[in-house]
């Protein structure tokens, strides 16, 4: 079986990591360039996975689409911020001999021993958060202005094209070769864990044996034992209402396998949408389904037999 992955970020690290594709028969990885001028316009449905190369900056339209493919983000780690000092030191001729400063901004910097070996050696650090992409910027700047940096390291791709407008030095810090293996062997073999969990597996068989139960299972293309463990996951929750995240965790299946069940489900009028689930993080509400299967239960789950 082929997978098909999708890979957004900047050029740099995409193209980078596109160096490696050669790797994985098995995976298609089909680049895709973030450009803030341009609409995100892939269809992330005929994907089965995404990796985002730097997630600090990705298209905002994935935040309501994104929530049924699972996600991956390249690891950077303390070898690829050295690395990105090394390159900055070397490059970067200042115009005055002597001593100069490097103001440098990554995440986690907190839990990271860099920080700590390297502070007050010509390098100021600024730990990165997640929505304070602004004030970073403001503070390498800042840093500039007042002749207290001389050239700046950031993780974010966004910061890196304000400062070379404002024609400041700067480097992005773009995983190692290793760092990039580490990530695609660790998202490769997750996607395979993702595909074998699609597949609902049971220890016992059912069997069909009225004539008409059996022509309602080929219409609705949804085995019985699928809707016989619906069933048996409604029971035990207590109710007749559940959403993707609950089937998914009930049937040990993705979110991406517990939709499509549903979906279908919705188009036969077994399942319809009673209201939304709301959530305090990012991405759109959560349905909550209705799940009728009084109609069938005569007509198929009354003639299941296990063996």
């Amino acid at each position: 079986m082929n997978f098909t992955v999708l890979l957004i970020g900047c050029e740099e690290i995409v193209k980078k990591v596109m160096e490696f594709k050669y790797l994985y028969q098995q995976f298609t990885f089909v680049p895709y360039i973030d450009q803030a001028d341009q609409p995100f316009s892939e269809d992330v449905n005929q994907f089965h996975a995404i990796v985002l190369a730097n997630p600090l900056k990705f298209p905002k339209e994935l935040l309501t689409t994104i929530e049924h493919i699972p996600v991956f983000t390249l690891a950077i780690s303390e070898s690829t911020l050295y690395s990105s000092l090394f390159k900055c030191s070397y490059e970067y001729v200042p115009e005055q001999t002597g001593h100069y400063t490097i103001s440098v901004d990554a995440m986690n910097l907190a839990h990271s021993s860099i920080s700590e070996e390297l502070s007050g050696k010509g390098i100021i650090f600024t730990e990165y958060k997640e929505g304070g992409r602004d004030q970073v910027l403001r503070h390498h700047v800042e840093l500039w202005n007042k002749r207290q940096a001389q050239c700046v390291v950031t993780c974010d791709p966004f910061i890196k094209d304000q400062l070379e407008d404002l024609s400041i030095p700067v480097h992005l810090i773009v995983p190692t070769q290793k760092c990039i293996k580490q990530s695609l062997n660790h998202v490769t073999e997750e996607v395979r864990q993702y595909a074998i969990q699609e597949k609902i597996e049971t220890s016992e068989n059912i069997r069909l044996e009225n004539p008409s139960a059996f022509q309602l299972m080929q219409d609705l293309r949804v085995s019985a034992k699928t809707l016989h463990r619906l069933q048996c996951l409604c029971y035990s929750n207590g109710k007749n209402t559940i959403t993707t995240s609950e089937l998914a965790k009930g049937f040990s299946i993705t979110l991406r396998s517990a939709r499509r069940i549903l979906s279908n489900l919705e188009h036969h009028r077994i399942a319809t949408v009673i209201g939304e689930e709301q959530s305090n993080k990012r991405g759109r509400p959560r349905s909550i389904y209705r799940i009728d299967l009084q109609p069938f239960q005569e007509e198929i789950l009354s003639n299941c037999s296990y063996h």
